[in-house]
């Protein structure tokens, strides 16, 4: 497959884009700014990049512990992420969503493993309403 210098372009500012929020992360976390534990996805922004931009707005993504890249990538607003990340701080999902979750947006969770059936609910909803048409 062949990428326009546009679309290279936006890839690479995209990936520019999960590496500054990804330190700035790790920076705030190391100063006691966001608490608890953060999971970095920093050296694999090319793979959520690679992927979600190849979605529509229509697809939603079910990510890992790792979520930030996914949802940079898929067009969530790091400054919103970064105020959901400090709890209690209107963000992404009006902190209604724990750190490191952005469920309302991507559907990530910061335990492994923990969400598959919440991921099979959602694709099998999504399912239905693909088949009535809506």
């Amino acid at each position: 497959m062949q990428l326009s210098r546009e679309e290279l372009l936006k890839a690479y500012r995209d990936m520019a884009t999960i590496r500054q929020f990804e330190e700035r992360v790790q920076d705030e976390f190391s100063k006691g700014g966001i608490p608890g534990f953060v999971h970095l996805y920093a050296g694999e922004e090319a793979s959520a990049v690679g992927v979600c931009m190849h979605l529509g707005p229509q697809d939603q993504v079910a990510s890992t512990h790792r979520g930030h890249g996914h949802s940079i990538a898929k067009g969530c607003d790091p400054a919103l992420m970064m105020q959901e990340l400090s709890r209690g701080r209107p963000g992404c999902a009006a902190a209604k969503a724990d750190r490191c979750t952005f469920e309302y947006a991507v559907g990530s969770r910061d335990i492994a493993g923990a969400r598959c059936r919440f991921r099979i609910a959602r694709s099998q909803g999504q399912r239905r309403r693909f088949l009535r048409g809506a």
